[in-house]
């Protein structure tokens, strides 16, 4: 291994690092999810700390997770301090190695291998406050199956996972475990009823129950945290003066957030739908996702590396199905045409697609797209080729197409947009911000006239362009991909003293979007 690899392995504490049977997910930076397919399971998308792909996405910076259950390791996952103290809990815990989490909770790691699946944690006599009939949620066992966020990771809300007590991994029995958190637990038989009546009351779609709330909703400037509520400002239409900040909650016991200013709310689905502009947030409401709606957007969780499960009796549409690992293992991909690269060894894109081939499975003519990208941006308008009709610039459009989670997609965009914004300071500032209209689309190129538009999902957006309101756009992306002005006039602008004449006299637009086949063709 590269002495760069193995540096950035040090990340990882040596608790972890050299403990025998650790494995080890891979988390971009802004998230807390893992990368790939099957993350938990034996054959899925988890590294030994050795593994390549590991120390590539760590060098570049990325979060990792610990995989619990994975050679005994159990943790105690505390996301209400506050209560546990005041019931004497957390007094009775011995020193072990101790991570304080992204947002104020605890992570108690110890060896217990009898323990094998996650068991939650509830107050003895206190109520969710949402929710009278079901017990004050305060954390998890997290064991076979699931994950934590490292120590040395950032949560999406910018805090660092904090290693408090750098203390060998303390050994520990299950009647050990359960002594500690006496009258706290529900056990593996109640859990899972617990879980369901939680599905019930937040109306959300069982498809969804396996997707952790905040691991795809979070709110902006966090206000207030009651339990496992946190309240804060709408991460999309943002907060009005009268509503103080606080129009915007997930509660990560009942998997499901709300916002205040529409009175609606959902699970992980509904948020994702909303965020991609599928559904607007005040048409949420019970069955607003059927149909084709509702395959899409378990397309976009697919491609987001969620897996999916079912707890309740919904029928599960044919793309939400999963066959076995030995199946999976043993099916082939069509190749379609060959792209073939006759560049030289030193030359950069043979050199990225080489450094893609070690930080990730992806197909190689993904990074090759990568690459591209990457180059046409560095150009930046300054060469061209002169032809009679007129110059000819390198901006380039590109769409990576490719089935859900097995060609990593995401995982090309996310590392080539990163590297460039990274070597190139003031790329991101200037690129095409997630939230947009036709209108604000070409006032943000009046000010950043030279910009990138990167999306690695992008059936949202290719949703929207069938809208009213996106009639004449695509013509303006053309009139763009050509390097020609665009000059508009709004007829009205609602913020006070804005212009409503945009020019953009020296357009220079590059895309990288990524999607399924099915989204690019729809």
């Amino acid at each position: 291994m590269n002495p760069e690899f193995s540096r950035a392995l040090e990340k990882i504490p040596a608790q972890l690092r050299e403990r025998a049977g650790a494995r080890f997910t891979v988390i971009l930076n802004g998230s807390k999810k893992p990368e790939g397919k099957d993350w938990g399971g034996p054959n899925g998308a988890n590294y030994g700390v050795d593994d390549p792909q590991l120390a590539g996405y760590l060098s570049q910076g990325h979060n990792y997770g610990v995989l619990t259950g994975a050679g005994g390791l159990v943790v105690v996952d505390i996301d209400d301090p506050d209560a546990l103290n005041e019931l004497g809990v957390l007094s009775r815990i011995p020193g072990t190695f101790t991570v304080k989490t992204g947002r104020g909770g605890y992570h108690f790691y110890f060896d217990c291998p009898e323990l094998d699946h996650q068991i939650g944690i509830y107050h003895p006599t206190l109520k969710d406050p949402d929710n009278k009939n079901e017990p004050l949620h305060l954390g998890e066992i997290q064991s076979r199956g699931q994950q934590i966020v490292g120590p040395g990771s950032t949560h999406p809300n910018g805090n660092k996972y904090d290693l408090i007590n750098d203390a060998p991994i303390l050994s520990i029995s299950k009647a050990d475990v359960f002594k500690l958190l006496d009258g706290l637990i529900l056990t593996g038989v109640e859990e899972p009823r617990r879980a369901e009546a939680r599905r019930r009351s937040s109306g959300g779609s069982s498809l969804g129950d396996s997707i952790p709330i905040d691991h795809v909703a979070w709110p902006k400037d966090i206000k207030e945290r009651s339990g496992a509520e946190i309240r804060g400002v709408h991460p999309l239409h943002g907060s009005d003066k009268g509503e103080d900040g606080r129009n915007f909650s997930i509660n990560t016991a009942k998997n499901s957030w709300y916002c205040f200013r529409h009175k609606t709310g959902g699970g992980p689905l509904e948020w994702m739908a909303v965020e991609e502009g599928l559904i607007r947030c005040q048409d949420v409401k019970s069955g607003c996702l059927s149909g084709d709606l509702f395959k899409q957007v378990l397309r976009i969780a697919e491609d987001r590396g969620f897996a999916l499960q079912s707890t309740g009796s919904r029928e599960i549409p044919e793309e939400a199905r999963y066959i076995s690992e030995e199946d999976l293992a043993a099916m082939k991909m069509d190749t379609g045409p060959q792209f073939k690269l006759n560049l030289p060894g030193d030359h950069y894109l043979t050199r990225y697609i080489a450094y893609g081939r070690d930080v990730s499975d992806a197909y190689p003519d993904y990074w090759v797209a990568g690459g591209l990208y990457q180059l046409a941006l560095i150009a930046d308008k300054k060469i061209w080729i002169k032809l009679r009709q007129g110059p000819i610039y390198p901006n380039l459009y590109i769409f990576i197409a490719g089935r859900s989670s097995l060609s990593r997609k995401s995982t090309v965009v996310d590392i080539s947009e990163r590297l460039l914004n990274d070597a190139r300071p003031g790329t991101d500032t200037s690129a095409v911000p997630t939230e947009f209209s036709p209108e604000a689309f070409i006032e943000h190129l009046d000010e950043n006239p030279h910009a990138s538009w990167v999306r690695d999902e992008a059936a949202g957006v290719l949703s929207i362009m069938k809208r009213d309101y996106m009639r004449g756009f695509k013509d303006t992306l053309m009139q763009l991909y050509d390097c020609r002005p665009i000059r508009r006039k709004l007829r009205t602008n609602q913020r006070k003293n804005s212009k409503t004449e945009f020019a953009v006299d020296d357009p220079y637009l590059n895309v990288l979007w990524a999607t399924t086949d099915s989204s690019f063709g729809c």
